[in-house]
């Protein structure tokens, strides 16, 4: 596929009333290719927040930003935003459209890609141009293989991974640009929500952080974490677990890392007690740096690994953390 100046259309994805840092890094792929195509954000909200997501897309580098609004956005339902989605596309008439591969977003892609009979790449880690041909690169087999893909028709839908993609000065820009599309919003009659449970948590989400220090089997109890989780408050960090630790009850599934967890791509990821499953590994190896911390030096986490250290990490841990923070502190 070639855009030939055609559109790009960006699905602009925001919690809270503020546009994600995904958003950013989606900008930041297809400046790379985008040539003289116009990038245009779609933002789908309820009347609250749309006002202040249209304030803050204006400071992003799109041509123009299209605005959906309706309260049956106020929760995400697929059936609901896919349609919304495919009526924009009618009226723009993209050459791509473009998401990020988060929880929502990867489903409303595929969601998006049946109604619409488009091919989609899901979970990109990069674009490129190749002689004037757009070329995808995915992990495929676990992340074992990385594959070059090229669409065959003339229109595409990409999902691109959070957090592998750095954001620079090429997301910002000056759009003034602002219009509203008419589009007839049905509330999902296949569903009915009946209750929103939201984590009292303020803490960042694990596909968002820039710092991860991650728990395995080998902590051996939900009180040792402790010394994870003072780690984590020293470095700015998180705190993640393998499947392992989630299921013996030592942290919430909302903390899992791996392929029946998250997928994650901090900056650091600091792997304790961790053996390094291939299902474990397949959420976080991409990471920009993997440090382990485990006592048996035969450990897979060690083939994966920027720098590893061979101890008992409940000695490990506190003198690391002692030292961060005089370091911090000076």
């Amino acid at each position: 596929m070639k855009l030939d100046s055609r559109p790009i259309l960006i699905y602009v994805e925001h919690a809270d009333g503020k546009i994600k840092k995904n958003t950013c890094e989606l900008i930041c792929a297809v400046k790379k290719v985008s040539g003289s195509s116009p990038l245009i954000g779609l933002i789908l909200s309820g009347p609250e927040a749309l006002s202040g997501l249209c304030d803050q897309a204006k400071k992003l580098a799109f041509t123009k930003v299209l605005t959906i609004e309706s309260q049956e956005f106020a929760v995400f339902s697929k059936n609901v935003f896919a349609n919304a989605v495919k009526d924009a596309i009618a009226k723009v008439s993209p050459a791509l459209t473009v998401f990020s591969h988060t929880a929502n977003s990867s489903e409303l892609a595929k969601a998006l890609a049946a109604r619409t009979a488009t091919g989609i790449i899901p979970d990109v880690i990069s674009v490129s141009d190749d002689g004037g041909q757009l070329v995808a690169e995915r992990p495929i087999y676990a992340g074992k293989v990385r594959a070059k893909v090229a669409f065959t028709g003339e229109t595409g839908i990409l999902s691109v991974r959070p957090n592998v993609i750095e954001v620079d000065a090429s997301a910002a820009g000056s759009c003034d640009s602002v219009e509203k599309l008419d589009v007839a919003v049905a509330p999902d009659a296949a569903i009915k929500i009946v209750n929103i449970i939201k984590s009292a948590s303020s803490k960042v989400d694990l596909t968002e952080a820039d710092i991860i220090v991650a728990g395995g089997r080998g902590i051996g109890s939900k009180e040792n974490f402790k010394a994870l989780e003072d780690l984590a408050a020293a470095i700015n960090g998180v705190v993640g677990a393998s499947r392992a630790a989630v299921d013996a009850g030592w942290r919430d599934h909302h903390d899992q890392v791996g392929q029946t967890g998250k997928i994650v791509n901090p900056k650091l990821y600091i792997a304790c007690g961790i053996s390094g499953a291939i299902q474990h590994t397949v959420g976080m190896q991409s990471a920009k740096c993997i440090v382990a911390i485990n006592k048996d030096p035969e450990a897979n986490i060690f083939k994966i690994a920027d720098y590893g250290i061979v101890g008992d990490l409940f000695q490990v841990l506190p003198e690391l953390t002692a030292e961060i923070k005089k370091l911090l502190a000076n």
